[in-house]
């Protein structure tokens, strides 16, 4: 049957569009994802900087208090040459003994932070390669991505082009038949047509009675009744 033959010629027509607009929202997708991935490394990097900065801070303060330390432990010391009494001499030098435990202390967890500051820049480093290898894949999978789509762009330019010529030998032939199958088109996204598989609808499997499947080898125009689909069987089909 003719108009059945060119209904399967335009279903396939809008089989390929189908295809070429969902890979117009999967390449999106992809990219947006890979922009996400490159977005979350450019954090982790940017908060492992600001940890290292407030690691020098810390550092500094120290170092600051560590001065503050001599500077006690000089004035104690010259006070020693004015004691005049051995309790309060004795006593002067216990805090003297007492302020240099706690200056070496300090002194051991400035040597601490040093050296983990000095892991935390090797591993920034390390980082910041890695940041730059996921910066140059994003650059080179956006500039395939966006000339996929020009491609895809212009293959539906084609394609649309194919599919109007198609309607229009269609709708020559029946109108009606036409629009309802772009009703069910519109409904499912990508095709309007179902084969016949062993009695039933190809798509949902509905169980097509003796009627309808006489009527449809007589070349009458039969949809299925739970899906909407135009029933067709294989060999009505000219190749």
């Amino acid at each position: 049957m003719k108009l059945l033959s060119d209904l399967f010629v335009l279903q396939e027509i809008d089989k390929e569009i189908a295809q070429l607009r969902a890979s117009q929202q999967r390449l999106p997708q992809k990219l947006n994802k890979k922009k996400k991935e490159l977005q979350e490394a450019r954090t982790h990097l940017s908060n492992f900087e600001e940890e290292i900065k407030k690691k020098k801070v810390s550092i500094k303060e120290k170092e600051s208090l560590l001065l503050t330390y001599d500077g006690n432990i000089l004035k104690k010391q010259a006070q020693l040459n004015s004691i005049k009494t051995n309790r309060e001499y004795s006593s002067l030098l216990e805090e003297i003994k007492a302020a240099k435990q706690e200056k070496s202390h300090l002194e051991d967890a400035i040597l601490e932070s040093m050296e983990d500051l000095e892991r935390q820049k090797e591993k920034y480093e390390g980082e910041k390669k890695g940041l730059d290898g996921i910066e140059a894949e994003y650059k080179e999978f956006k500039e395939d991505v966006d000339k996929d789509l020009k491609e895809i762009e212009q293959e539906m330019s084609k394609v649309q082009q194919k599919r109007q010529a198609q309607r229009e030998i269609v709708e020559s032939q029946d109108r009606q038949t036409l629009l309802m199958y772009e009703r069910v088109l519109s409904v499912n996204g990508k095709d309007g047509m179902a084969a016949v598989d062993e009695g039933s609808c190809g798509y949902c499997r509905s169980q097509l009675i003796p009627n309808e499947v006489v009527g449809l080898r007589s070349g009458n125009l039969i949809f299925c009744k739970d899906c909407g689909r135009l029933m067709y069987f294989m060999d009505m089909i000219s190749q």
